[in-house]
């Protein structure tokens, strides 16, 4: 029976056994009991390396800087900065007072220019600290091959460097790039305080502050939560906490203190739009408004509901985002670094993949036109995985007992994004926002209004406006907020020449900011200029005078021709301007503008001046069909049948299908009695419609004159 009774013990020791051993292999995955590599004293060749980084990265920068203000959200957030006033939700505040402060204390160039510098230095000092982290990594497994780890963090930098979205972001004044180095240092001070040999450390605190520092600039810093919980858990886990150091209690407790104390800048928003800015956006004074600003409720409907549209957003992101920062030659190294990091790297490997994941997640469910831009904290990750496969690639020779100084090799791999991007992220010239807000502005009548539509072609003459303090008789109306009460009422502040109505009347059914709308069409049309956007419908019982690609709204029965002569803007770049896909779909709506005058000229019979508008049309943008289609029209009517047929045919050539082109050159055919070429057009036109009733009777009439 005793005898029984030991080999039960045994065999219970062989389970317990084993069952220590698989617990302590899920905590090694996990990162637990995984070894702190310690803290390495860097010297001056790491330290000096590190700020030849950042002066390479902010020459690049400098050197491809935008001279003045840009797209995207730069005429919203540098007027908010130049008048400290509120921009777009969230609002920002660390970033409007600091750059208030740089605007200040920099005088070189103009406001746009400075703020485009603070973004570079803010992108610079980015760079540098992902050559320091991935230093870290590798001091920590090569100690004994400095030229290896100096050369693979330098490497991982000039990577980010000339990512394309990171490149564009560093030479606008964007938020973007702020908001990355803020992800950066902070990954940066966790893998510090990992290696921090010393007790009582004061990194978690220091993480904590930075972190509600940066939620007082972008929530896009929540991607980096989920993994610095899991990060800060393994680190106090494997530490152990000992006598000589906080309880976690006290110590989660004082990081939670931290990180609450910078979120009290979000007073700025309320004190701000208590003074009426020229920008306070949503008006954030009352508690209601203030708590929809800061949780972005105006931007909740572009979040994706359907988790079928979230996979194939996360697939198409993936392939196609990734590879285009770094191009196809270069993504494969960051595979390597990850596998590399797994290996002899655990903990730090997890942080980095769950910021990825996060970040990948949260942004498959946003459904916004410039979503890689919110990639950005993953392409720095990125980076950081291409140095470690360079590390883990040098690890595999000098283990070979090869000479390390082949790294040096590796410095030639920056070359290939720097080739593949310059052509798209060089802005040195790039004017191209700034002439065409002063175009439209020169060209407005004293003391008119200009109905503002969008994001791209709105902020550019906010800047103007309120920055560069051009045509300050000129009220500029948002119409996309006009149901808003908040912004009526900033109307009504801002603007009192235009006798904006909050509740002006209406029939039953109809949207508020449409009756809004109207209501200021009918107190200032005839009073003062009334201006649009070429792609907003004009109200009942008032016309559109096409000027370029903004119309001049007037009652009817005004003397259009008159109109249209008074809008004869030419349209003034300068030269040598590059032009980004912003820039070509606003000049394509240049040319409509010349295209639609073109039009009302030829229905009012005036031929001559018709031609001359659609040419104009032509020299900004020769691909557009309808264009040489009406020129065909006002050849025809002039009776010049060449030429008419000849744009009529380089329209057809552009869009086959665009419907009466045949027809137009059939009749021509008809009028000059070539039967046979007007019966072949007919024909053709229906084919490709075949329900045109006119197109079969001409048809007909032609066959019948032929017998």
């Amino acid at each position: 029976m005793s005898r029984k009774k030991k080999q039960l013990s045994a065999k219970q020791k062989v389970s317990i056994s084993q069952t220590s051993r698989t617990s302590l292999l899920l905590l090694n995955l996990i990162g637990i009991g995984e070894a702190s590599a310690g803290e390495s004293r860097w010297g001056m060749l790491e330290y000096g390396c590190g700020i030849f980084v950042f002066l390479a990265a902010l020459f690049t920068y400098l050197v491809t800087l935008t001279p003045d203000i840009g797209f995207h959200d730069c005429g919203d957030m540098v007027p908010a900065v130049m008048k400290l006033g509120v921009c777009h939700p969230p609002g920002y505040p660390f970033f409007c007072l600091l750059g208030k402060l740089f605007i200040s204390l920099v005088p070189i160039g103009n406001i746009a220019y400075r703020m485009n510098f603070f973004s570079s230095l803010f992108a610079s000092t980015t760079v540098m600290l992902v050559y320091f982290i991935v230093v870290k990594i590798g001091q920590s497994i090569i100690s004994g091959s400095r030229i290896s780890y100096i050369i693979s963090g330098i490497v991982a930098a000039a990577m980010l460097t000339f990512a394309a979205t990171f490149w564009e972001q560093a030479v606008i004044a964007e938020k973007y790039s702020l908001n990355v180095l803020f992800a950066t240092l902070l990954l940066f001070i966790l893998i510090k305080w990992k290696n921090a040999t010393r007790t009582n450390s004061p990194l978690p605190y220091v993480f904590a502050a930075t972190l509600g520092l940066a939620f007082t600039h972008h929530l896009q810093t929540i991607y980096i939560v989920p993994a610095s919980i899991y990060f800060i858990m393994i680190i106090l886990w494997n530490k152990g906490l000992g006598q000589r150091q906080p309880s976690p209690l006290r110590l989660i407790f004082a990081m939670l203190l931290c990180f609450i104390i910078p979120l009290l800048l979000y007073l700025y928003l309320p004190l701000r739009a208590m003074s009426h800015p020229p920008l306070n956006w949503g008006d954030p004074q009352t508690l209601p408004r203030f708590m929809d600003y800061i949780t972005i409720q105006a931007y909740k409907h572009f979040i994706i509901s359907s988790p079928a549209t979230w996979l194939q957003n996360a697939w198409t992101h993936i392939t196609t985002f990734f590879p285009n920062q770094f191009t196809w030659w270069i993504v494969w190294l960051s595979l390597v670094g990850l596998v590399f990091l797994i290996k002899y790297r655990r903990t730090i490997s997890l942080l980095l993949c769950i910021v990825v994941l996060t970040n990948i997640a949260a942004a498959v469910r946003y459904g916004i036109s410039n979503i890689q831009d919110y990639y950005l904290t993953s392409f720095m990750i990125f980076s950081i995985f291409i140095g470690c496969g360079i590390l883990g690639i040098m690890k595999f020779i000098i283990n070979r007992n090869l000479p390390s100084a082949i790294a040096i090799l590796f410095l030639a791999l920056p070359i290939i994004p720097f080739h593949a991007h310059y052509s798209q992220c060089q802005h040195r010239n790039y004017y191209f926002p700034t002439d065409i807000a002063r175009n439209l502005l020169t060209s407005l009548e004293p003391n008119s209004v200009i109905l503002i539509k969008g994001d791209v072609n709105g902020f550019p003459v906010w800047y103007q406006r309120y920055v560069e303090n051009k045509r300050e008789d000129v009220a500029l109306v948002d119409t996309p907020f006009l149901f808003q009460d908040w912004y009526i009422e900033h109307v009504r502040y801002n603007f009192p020449q235009l006798n904006a109505d909050v509740s002006p009347p209406a029939s039953p059914g109809e949207e508020l900011g449409y009756v809004r709308f109207r209501d200021i069409l009918k107190k200032n049309v005839g009073q003062r200029g009334v201006y649009h956007y070429s792609d907003e419908p004009v109200p009942q019982g008032y016309a559109g005078v096409p000027y370029s690609f903004f119309v001049k709204i007037v009652n009817e029965g005004s003397d259009v021709l008159t109109e249209l002569k008074n809008g004869d803007v030419p349209l003034t770049l300068r030269r040598n301007c590059p032009l980004d896909a912003k820039a070509t779909d606003m000049l394509r709506n240049y040319a409509g503008g010349y295209n639609n005058r073109g039009n009302n000229y030829l229905g009012m019979g005036k031929y001559s001046l018709a031609i001359y508008e659609l040419n104009r049309a032509l020299k900004i943008d020769a691909s557009i069909p309808v264009i040489y289609y009406n020129l065909g029209r006002c050849y025809s009517q002039k009776g010049q049948v060449k030429e008419a047929i000849d744009n009529f045919k380089h329209a057809l050539s552009l869009n086959p299908n665009q419907p009466g082109i045949h027809k137009s050159i059939g009749g021509l055919h008809e009028k000059g009695n070539t039967l046979h070429e007007a019966l072949k057009e007919y024909k053709q036109e229906a084919n490709i419609f075949p329900d045109d009733v006119e197109t079969y009777l001409a048809i007909a009439r032609v066959s019948l004159e032929l017998k």
